[in-house]
């Protein structure tokens, strides 16, 4: 999606209370993106290799309330909650999170202060902050981070600097 990562968009409908449920159809099947999702609120996962009766059966079980995960990555989430294998994204916060996406895209800070309805320098400390918690230096390091933990699809995205 231009401009924002699906986490973003995810987090700010729910923050909204908009009446609606949440079903992700992306090409990420990794398990470390869907659960940070499946946190933001989104009540349904799948990958754009599902067919169109799976499509429609999720779209009818999220828009009765209850989750839907594609099987493949409903494996992979059992399977790392019992592997223990943690992200260090885990650790952020959601707005912390959302700088970290905002930051990788290249936009600079008084973009994401006004986007966000911050100050410059409160985005700062959230950046400074993420930064800590992730321990990297810089914006590429931050990137290359999100990418190894399937939170960046390099394809889609310019790093900044």
């Amino acid at each position: 999606m231009p401009g924002m990562s699906g986490v973003e968009l995810t987090e700010r409908v729910i923050r909204a209370k908009l009446r609606t449920n949440i079903v992700i159809l992306t090409v990420v099947d990794d398990a470390r993106f869907p659960k940070r999702l499946l946190d933001a609120g989104a009540l349904g996962y799948l990958t754009k290799g599902c067919s169109a009766d799976e499509l429609l059966s999720a779209v009818r079980q999220v828009a009765s309330g209850r989750r839907y995960l594609a099987p493949t990555v409903a494996q992979q989430l059992a399977l790392a909650t019992l592997d223990g294998s943690d992200s260090p994204f885990d650790t952020l916060s959601t707005r912390e999170m959302e700088v970290s996406m905002m930051l990788v895209r290249g936009m600079p800070l008084t973009s994401i202060g006004e986007r966000l309805n911050l100050s410059p320098k409160t985005v700062s400390t959230y950046k400074q902050r993420l930064m800590e918690k992730l321990h990297v230096d810089h914006v590429v390091g931050l990137a290359h981070l999100m990418t190894v933990h399937g939170l960046l699809d390099t394809h889609n995205h310019q790093v900044g600097s």
